[in-house]
């Protein structure tokens, strides 16, 4: 239930995020250069316990499933919206099975570029679900921050990372980043964390 809840949470602050945004870049004088929204993404590679490399990326990799979430939480109960689950077929889902799942973050070797039309990884090796969730504010600024750990069982090179959730019994993409290729080795750990920071 919580993880559901922070799910909520996730999209209001997209929705709001997104609607200073543009306010910000159609109006400078009014809002200066406040407010908007950025989803951070942290990924390190441990081996042995050791860190031997950490990326940093910012962007808005949000897919068209991700919108239709906004658009039936916006619409209302008694609502549904059709999205490509991550088996590409059309699912039907209503109001009250959205926002009732998990969320999965995972990793893979495809090296596709970001089309919002994506349903899955390109070639998922692994998913987990999401740990550490945690949001907080300071003043008018805000964070959502929620991560996931791999440990590899076999040499792979990761190129890809994204975040699914479960809803009405069937798993949706949301989120997918392309990242700097980790030559990763049996034994070694990924860590992947993504920070959605609101107005600023």
């Amino acid at each position: 239930m919580r993880k559901s809840y922070i799910l909520v949470l996730v999209i209001l602050a997209v929705i709001s995020g997104w609607y200073l945004g543009s306010l910000t870049k159609n109006n400078q004088n009014m809002l200066g250069n406040e407010g908007g929204i950025s989803v951070d993404l942290i990924v390190k590679q441990y081996r042995n316990g050791t860190l031997l490399s950490e990326q940093y990326k910012r962007g808005d990799p949000f897919t068209k499933n991700f919108m239709l979430n906004m658009y039936a939480l916006l619409n209302g109960y008694g609502s549904s919206v059709t999205m490509q689950d991550e088996t590409n077929n059309a699912r039907s889902i209503g109001y009250g099975s959205l926002f009732s799942g998990v969320a999965y973050v995972g990793i893979g070797t495809g090296t596709n570029a970001f089309d919002i039309n994506n349903y899955n990884l390109i070639s998922p090796i692994a998913w987990v679900q999401n740990s550490a969730t945690s949001s907080s504010s300071i003043g008018t600024k805000g964070n959502i921050s929620f991560s996931a750990s791999f440990s590899l069982s076999s040499a792979a090179t990761i190129t890809e990372v994204g975040v699914k959730v479960s809803e009405g019994g069937y798993n949706f993409l949301i989120l997918r980043d392309l990242i700097t290729p980790i030559n990763a080795n049996a034994g070694d750990t990924i860590t992947v964390q993504y920070i959605i920071r609101l107005n600023g």
